[in-house]
């Protein structure tokens, strides 16, 4: 109790104490009319007393409420202080001077950044991924411990639109099956050009190769193939479609989007025209049809002759 409230009680119960004391020497003292005085004043003191007390009570409860918000208002304070402390030391820069703040970035946004960077034709690193979404690259190796995880998983991200559909669809004939699945595959690497680089720089083991390799084993097999035949023929299927995109794309820039095909054919008839026919005699008799070598007709039959091929296995 504060200290006011305390004495205010005293005096309360003083002045009743006093006015019991007149009373009873009025009393003891055989004056009636004092004795009448001295209950009254007796009375008046102790209704005195009783509202002094009453006061202070109130004057208690208020003390402790107004204590209480006080209190309250500074714990808050303190807890707001130490959020927006604590929320300044999260988004803190960091030893590359980027912000923490970002710190909550996908693993999918860390390979579409490192993606990006692998069309324009810049050097994939952890530091220039981190760079371009503006967070540290300890936030990159916390999700891709190695340069090369991040590599693969670009590649899984690069492959895993293409539809596999076709492959494990029993109604399609399991030839048309394959040349679908292999024109879809074409398109997306051709949409990223230099990703190839990685695919081949290490074995494709991810999850999303895995379900492609597993989709063509079903159409070959659906197609009578024998077992060692399946094997061979899963492996020359994709060597087709990446030896195809790795030549087409060998004559732009890499960066996509690719000029048209069109375009590419024109050119490499230009560039053909100029042949010494005296000393290549049947590659000038072909001029024309070498040209079209990065055409989808070109890509379509080399495939359908591997499939052939592949029976006669």
């Amino acid at each position: 109790m504060p200290e006011g409230t305390k004495s205010d009680a005293k005096k309360s119960g003083a002045a009743a104490r006093t006015g019991v004391g007149k009373a009873d020497a009025g009393q003891s003292g055989g004056k009636g009319a004092v004795g009448a005085k001295a209950g009254a004043g007796r009375a008046a003191a102790t209704k005195s007393g009783a509202a002094k007390s009453a006061a202070a009570d109130s004057s208690a409860k208020q003390s402790g409420a107004a204590a209480g918000q006080t209190s309250a208002a500074k714990s808050g304070a303190g807890k707001g202080g130490g959020g927006e402390a604590g929320d300044s030391k999260s988004g803190a820069p960091g030893a590359d001077g980027k912000a923490g703040a970002k710190r909550g970035v996908t693993a999918e946004q860390i390979v579409e950044a490192g993606l990006a960077l692998i069309d324009r034709g810049e050097k994939l690193s952890i530091r220039a991924v981190a760079e371009k979404l503006g967070i540290s690259p300890s936030t990159v190796y916390a999700r891709f411990p190695t340069r090369h995880h991040l590599e693969q998983a670009i590649v899984e991200y690069v492959l895993k639109p293409v539809p596999l559909g076709p492959l494990t669809d029993p109604g399609v004939e399991w030839t048309a099956a394959v040349i679908q699945f292999a024109l879809a595959l074409r398109d997306q690497l051709l949409a990223h050009p230099r990703v190839m680089m990685y695919m081949i720089s290490g074995p494709l083991q991810g999850p999303v190769a895995t379900t492609i390799s597993e989709a063509m084993f079903t159409a070959l097999a659906r197609g009578g193939l024998r077992r060692q035949a399946r094997a061979h023929g899963v492996y020359a299927v994709l060597v087709q479609v990446v030896g195809d995109v790795l030549l087409e794309a060998g004559e732009t820039d890499g960066v996509p989007p690719l000029p048209p095909e069109s375009d590419l054919v024109k050119k490499r008839r230009s560039r053909l025209a100029g042949i010494d026919r005296k000393r290549y005699p049947r590659t000038a008799a072909h001029v024309d049809e070498i040209a079209e070598w990065v055409s989808v007709d070109q890509f379509v039959w080399a495939l359908r002759a591997l499939l052939v091929g592949m029976t006669a296995g």
